[in-house]
């Protein structure tokens, strides 16, 4: 899966479409990934903000599922999770990140979510989920054949240090997922 062209993503955690719909226009990125708990209602609001701003080509909307990395607690979350998934793809979303929650923090903490479950949500959901969790150059592929997602998300299983990304693990990482394999 490749982002538009060498366009980024722009990881938001708006309270406001206004904001979000801002760092748009300001950045022109490939994707808005809402990473604060957007609902639905916000995503209905902010593709149509993004349609009638008539930003070319127009940013993808990608919704955050936080999955909880215990798995009782996981497998607990589900029938919500996977619920909230289609509702976020009914609004518009093109796409739903599902990440791991640990200790009440979502997203960077380098803990995977349950491949398994992950995979159950995968099949449920009406738009491509990408995987991200302790997504690394050394389990990328696994992770990918393992959920049936379309893509990973990437942070810090590529990084030298806490939001330090290192060119090189970034490179294998695009070499493992460019591979005749993948």
């Amino acid at each position: 899966m490749r982002a538009a062209r060498g366009r980024g993503v722009v990881v938001c955690d708006c309270a406001e479409p206004e904001g979000v719909l801002r760092l748009g226009a300001d950045c022109r990125p490939a994707a808005l990934q809402l990473h604060g708990g957007q609902g639905p209602a916000f995503v209905v609001e902010l593709v149509a903000g993004l349609a009638a701003a008539g930003l070319q080509p127009a940013p993808e909307v990608w919704g955050v599922l936080s999955m909880p990395a215990e798995a009782a607690e996981a497998r607990g979350a589900l029938r919500d999770l996977t619920s909230v998934a289609q509702s976020l793809g009914a609004a518009g979303a093109a796409k739903v990140v599902l990440d791991s929650q640990v200790a009440g923090k979502s997203g960077g903490t380098g803990v995977p979510v349950n491949w398994q479950l992950a995979a159950e949500l995968v099949a449920q959901c009406p738009v491509p989920v990408l995987i991200a969790g302790g997504i690394t150059p050394g389990n990328a592929l696994e992770a990918l054949q393992a959920t049936g997602a379309a893509g990973v998300d990437v942070s810090s299983g590529v990084e030298l240090r806490p939001g330090v990304k290192s060119a090189s693990r970034v490179r294998e990482l695009m070499e493992v997922l460019r591979s005749p394999v993948a």
